[in-house]
């Protein structure tokens, strides 16, 4: 955890170095990831001792700087560790050589060393060549020999003073041109397809992303372009998985699934089969066998019936013959001569008591028939 954070680096790499104030150290965290290392103060083997560190910054050769805020001095790594480079005896002051509560630090291109004396309301200059202090004029200065080479500087003279080694500004594979006569000091031929200052825009046609699934772009003009879709895929940007159910119609409703460069047709249970589900098995073929006959059955029992009726109703309404009159009669007749024959109770007297006797049904004679 970070207790009062005040300078921060990032490198090419984009890991990030923290000058944690409180906390007397500068961490750093790797890209990508959220827990932090101590590499130079409290926590950290083998290193120098921080009182709350506000600047940090690298040079070209990789080296770490840092400004000790508290014990008013800049420190600095080299192949053999951290050691003190500027205000050394850790105390504040206002002599060339001394610093007091300095922050924020910086590298020009030339290799100048740029520090913030805040307590002092100054910004001192300083060359850094080697740890030996010298003044010259009125400024200090760390002073050896001279690169042999005016194009390079550094510590050991074999880093190139040139914007665009030192920047590499172009992007892209863009070409990278000194031009002292500019306030950049370079200039940046793009490839093709590239555009900006530092060639960072892409106006290309085909980008990485541009044919979807495995596709491959090809240029048509230098607006336009054409993808060689991949197996299986179609479209502008092959975006879209071909369908090969598209004209596909599978028999005795069979579902059709589209897979990778084929189409499979899902047939209804286990009655059909075949690579339409054309083929339709024994068990089913007697079903439908048998369903027709039952329908042909119903269907001349129901065309019968109605003929009948149709044929009845011709004979009486229209030639007069009702063929059941006489049978209705018949059947009426019948029922009106049950009603008739209930038999009835007669009462005999023998001694004191009285037996009853049936009486004998009488027997209709035609005539009350026929009435």
């Amino acid at each position: 955890m970070l207790n009062s954070p005040r300078g921060i680096f990032v490198d090419i790499k984009y890991n990030l170095y923290v000058a944690d104030c409180i906390n007397d150290r500068v961490q750093l965290f790797q890209f990508g990831q959220l827990n932090g290392t101590t590499i130079v103060g409290n926590g950290a083997n083998n290193t120098i001792d921080l009182d709350c560190p506000v600047g940090i910054v690298f040079d070209d050769d990789g080296y770490l700087f840092i400004s000790d805020s508290q014990n008013n001095r800049v420190i600095g790594s080299s192949s053999n560790g951290f050691r003190c480079i500027i205000g050394c005896a850790s105390t504040s002051g206002f002599a060339s050589n001394q610093l007091n509560h300095p922050q924020t630090i910086s590298f020009d291109s030339y290799g100048n060393l740029y520090v913030v004396d805040a307590y002092n309301d100054r910004i001192q200059k300083f060359l850094l060549t080697s740890n030996t202090c010298v003044q010259q004029s009125s400024s200090p200065f760390f002073v050896t020999f001279a690169c042999p080479n005016t194009t390079a500087i550094g510590l050991n003279c074999n880093t190139s003073s040139s914007p665009c080694d030192i920047l590499k500004p172009c992007e892209n594979n863009g070409t990278c041109n000194d031009i002292n006569t500019t306030i950049s000091a370079y200039n940046c031929s793009c490839s093709s397809g590239f555009v900006g200052t530092q060639c960072q825009i892409d106006n290309r046609p085909c980008k990485s992303n541009t044919c979807w699934n495995n596709g491959i772009c090809n240029e048509t003009s230098t607006t336009t372009f054409h993808c060689s879709c991949a197996t299986g895929w179609e479209g502008i940007n092959c975006e879209t998985k071909i369908d090969y159910c598209h004209d596909i119609v599978c028999q005795n409703n069979g579902i059709c699934r589209s897979s990778y460069l084929n189409y499979t047709c899902e047939c209804l249970g286990d009655s059909y089969s075949g690579r339409y589900c054309e083929i339709t098995s024994n068990k089913a073929l007697t079903r439908q066998r048998v369903s027709k006959s039952i329908g042909f059955i119903a269907i001349i029992a129901m065309i019968s019936t109605a003929m009948f009726i149709i044929i009845m109703d011709i004979l009486k309404y229209c030639f007069g013959v009702d063929p059941i009159s006489k049978k209705r009669k018949d059947t009426r007749k019948q029922k009106q001569s049950k009603k008739r024959k209930r038999p009835g109770v007669r009462r005999y007297a023998r001694g004191n008591r009285s037996i009853p006797r049936p009486i004998k049904p009488s027997i209709p004679t035609i005539v009350e028939a026929i009435t």
